[in-house]
């Protein structure tokens, strides 16, 4: 006995084989091209005295030079990778002495490995180089960038793209018009140091979102202070609660949203087709932390990138061309 069940799928069948118009998504979760925003970086940290990894992203934002029109680049990393910062210490006594970053060749074919550019950003009597860093002004807010144009200029075959500014998604617009809760993000960098040979490209880790996007949170997290003694801090702020085990390495990496791409069968010409064009890899955060062997992560929300940028910009009288979001 044929029952309703057994009619219903029998006319779904039927559907498509007249009319093969059926729409699915479809997926290209990473741009490749966005792998080449990334970089590996590595220094010395004047907080614990040995060579440290970690990773960074390159932001580029349009600036007004008088009457002249240009573009600033900027590594955005953690504090922590450039100074003796901790959460329990909120101020920076020291800046690290160099940082040296991981940059691409224009020759991408080339086969042997690509040889780092040192940054200095202190001078050996502690003061800092040309005021290219900038941290951002709350202590609590584990965010750097540093000015990358001035130390490019005139290095030959190197090749630095980077995010626009466009790219990076204000805190209360990354509500579920994006995603919510247990939507799927990636975070680009260099776990444990790990890395392509050939190219030195990062390596995507995936996590879910374990927190409601755009409600600000508040953390308790035992963390070290400079004497390496423990103590209970309260982090309150713009945060996304990542369900995603990250390891050292990986501070300072973007957070990203996959790119999605919807697909149908055209009823003409049988074919597969894109119905609409793939949605960018917007940046919703920088990674910073984690919550011991919970799984849990917490990045900082684009926005504080964007604030220290406009302070750097605004301590040399630059002026942003467009303005963000």
């Amino acid at each position: 006995m044929i029952n309703k069940e057994h009619i219903f799928i029998a006319f779904l069948l039927l559907l498509f084989i007249t009319n093969r118009v059926f729409a699915q998504s479809g997926e290209i979760p990473v741009d490749p091209k966005v792998l080449l925003n990334i970089v590996k970086v590595e220094t010395f940290s004047e907080l614990i005295h040995e060579p440290i990894s970690g990773s960074g992203f390159i932001v580029s934002c349009g600036i007004k030079l008088g009457e002249l029109n240009g573009r600033a680049k900027f590594l955005v990393t953690n504090k922590h990778m450039l100074s003796d910062w901790t959460l329990a210490d909120g101020n920076i006594s020291k800046l690290n002495k160099y940082i040296k970053v991981y940059f691409y060749s224009n020759d991408f074919n080339k086969t042997e490995p690509i040889n780092p550019i040192t940054i200095v950003l202190q001078s050996d009597e502690g003061s800092l180089i040309n005021q290219k860093a900038e941290t951002h002004k709350d202590d609590l807010v584990d965010i750097a960038i540093v000015y990358l144009n001035e130390d490019l200029k005139g290095i030959k075959n190197i090749k630095v793209p980077s995010f626009d500014i466009s790219y990076l998604r204000p805190f209360d617009s990354i509500t579920s018009m994006y995603f919510n809760i247990g939507s799927q993000v990636f975070v680009l960098g260099y776990p444990y140091g790990i890395t392509s040979l050939k190219n030195n490209l990062p390596i995507a880790k995936f996590g879910f979102i374990a927190s409601t996007p755009g409600e600000i949170f508040s953390l308790k997290l035992p963390v070290s202070n400079r004497r390496g003694i423990k103590e209970l801090v309260q982090l309150i702020g713009k945060l996304l609660i990542i369900d995603g085990l990250i390891v050292p390495g990986n501070s300072g990496g973007p957070v990203i949203l996959p790119s999605i791409i919807k697909t149908r069968i055209n009823p003409e010409t049988h074919k597969w087709e894109y119905m609409t064009k793939p949605t960018k890899n917007l940046v919703v955060g920088v990674l910073a932390g984690g919550f011991g062997s919970s799984g849990l992560s917490y990045s900082y929300s684009s926005d504080y990138v964007v604030e220290t940028i406009n302070q750097f910009l605004k301590k040399r009288n630059w002026e942003p061309t467009e303005s963000w979001p």
